[in-house]
């Protein structure tokens, strides 16, 4: 079975199990925090887009995080409301 696993993702065939098990908002800190050139200013801009924009349209919270990704109709709408 291990070898199976491996060929498969050598093949970009195979998913992590645990790839959906970390939300937007905590990969979006991280992401930041592992960016120690930042500037200041940067870091407080990337925390507040991360925040007011992009975690309210695509990050599903609560009994609604359990039924996967949002759709792509809830992405789209989140790229319409960015765009005005």
């Amino acid at each position: 079975m291990a070898a199976a696993r491996r060929a498969a993702a050598l093949d970009d065939e195979w998913i992590d199990p645990d790839a959906g098990k970390v939300t937007l908002g905590e990969y979006g800190r991280a992401w930041i925090e592992e960016r120690p050139n930042l500037r200041p200013r940067t870091v407080e801009l990337y925390g507040y887009l991360l925040r007011a924009h992009l975690v309210p349209h695509l990050q599903r919270e609560g009994p609604e995080r359990d039924q996967g990704p949002a759709s792509p109709a809830v992405a789209e709408e989140a790229a319409r409301c960015g765009s005005q």
